[in-house]
């Protein structure tokens, strides 16, 4: 096996484990299953697992097709180390506020700042963009589905 191949699928693996990983241990043991449901209602873990599928899916498409095409990369310096600490602070403090604020409001101030702040796009179609995004969350979750998006203790 090619060594230089294989570092070049190195992104199709990782994300392919990462969904194993989801899939196989953390959904299980950290997200609880409520004991009972509404008939046809989607659990807590309906939502992780398609993440998990999805990144074990084309986890293992990318890495077959980069590893099959015969790419070969040589390591370069990462070019945006100092933006991947920036998107992965706003992340972590998001994660932090939610229980505070909601998941709806957390989800669009984190959109605009990734958007705007972390991948330098403008301002006005970020905030248009996340205040659409948080719109259809709403709708989808809340008045379609029924399930209830954390709202934050600071509300109520």
């Amino acid at each position: 096996m090619n060594a230089e191949r294989l570092t070049a699928a190195a992104g199709g693996l990782s994300a392919l484990v990462l969904g194993l990983l989801l899939l196989l241990f953390l959904i299980p043991a950290y997200v609880p299953e409520p004991a009972a449901l509404a008939p046809n209602a989607p659990g807590p873990r309906a939502i992780p697992k398609i993440i998990a599928w999805g990144l074990i899916i084309l986890g293992a498409f990318e890495a077959v097709t980069t590893f099959m095409s015969g790419e070969r990369i040589r390591w370069k310096r990462p070019e945006g180390l100092g933006r991947l600490f920036l998107v992965g602070g706003i992340i972590l403090v998001t994660l932090l506020v939610t229980p505070y604020v909601g998941m709806i409001p957390a989800g669009i101030v984190m959109m605009v700042a990734i958007t705007s702040g972390a991948s330098g796009q403008r301002l006005v179609p970020s905030v248009l963009t996340a205040l659409v995004f948080g719109g259809a969350l709403y709708l989808v979750f809340v008045l379609l589905a029924g399930i209830p998006v954390p709202g934050g203790s600071l509300w109520g």
